[in-house]
């Protein structure tokens, strides 16, 4: 959460005579902590998700619409794939650097 979220939460809190000094500590922390432990999926275009699996780009939105990878939509024109998911599917162990190649296990299912 940016800071000035916090801020602006903050100076709501404190202007709510409802809200205890506890409670406000209370929110205040929760707040903080929620991103703490977060890390962001990486995603991929629909052509990087058919590299990753060796084939057409079509097909990927194929093993969408079947249930095998799922879209994230930034807005309803621009899709992203989860890079990890994809990787999976290819059989290829992901690893904490998700720009190490190495070549899928066995070959992706094909439509």
């Amino acid at each position: 959460m940016r800071n000035e979220t916090i801020a602006a939460l903050r100076a709501i809190i404190a202007t709510d005579p409802s809200v205890t000094s506890e409670e406000s500590k209370t929110i205040l922390t929760s707040i903080q902590n929620a991103g703490a432990g977060r890390t962001r999926r990486e995603t991929g275009t629909v052509v990087q998700a058919a590299e990753i699996l060796g084939v057409h780009r079509r097909t990927i939105g194929q093993y969408a619409q079947r249930g095998m990878l799922s879209r994230i939509f930034i807005t309803p024109r621009k899709i992203r794939y989860d890079l990890a998911e994809v990787r999976r599917l290819a059989g290829i162990e992901c690893t904490s650097n998700p720009n190490a190649t190495q070549q899928p296990a066995a070959a992706a299912p094909t439509v």
